[in-house]
């Protein structure tokens, strides 16, 4: 954390709590940091035959991650009110098309090309 010391002499003259630090962390940076999640190494394969998962235990089926609600849930993850959907395996669909950039700006000259071959001989003018 950033020390604030420097501004508690003038803290009187700015109006500011009498703890500079404090408020900083809890005001402007958002306040203390939360308690650490659930780490991927927490994360339970569903199984069928279990049924007393209790409620914030994590599971994957097919692929996809639910957050189980209740103790004792029933029903499969993807079809139950007992389990919330946190990360699916399915991709959506795409997107429109996206319009068109600006044109960019035109390249360098090239480098000359070889002379050509001579070309065919002309017909012969009126005289």
């Amino acid at each position: 954390m950033r020390n604030f010391r420097h501004l508690g002499q003038n803290r009187k003259q700015l109006n500011l709590p009498i703890n500079i630090n404090n408020y900083i962390a809890n005001e402007v940076l958002g306040g203390t940091t939360g308690a650490t999640g659930v780490g991927l190494d927490q994360i339970v394969p569903f199984e069928e035959s279990i049924s007393s998962y209790t409620a914030g235990t994590f599971v994957s089926y097919e692929g996809s991650i639910y957050k189980v609600l209740s103790n004792n849930p029933s029903g499969l993850p993807n079809n139950s009110n007992d389990y919330e959907l946190i990360i699916s395996n399915t991709l959506g669909s795409t997107g429109p098309q996206g319009v068109t950039g600006a044109t960019g700006a035109t390249g360098l000259q090239g480098v000359t090309g070889a002379t050509g071959a001579t070309g065919l001989q002309g017909v012969t003018g009126a005289t």
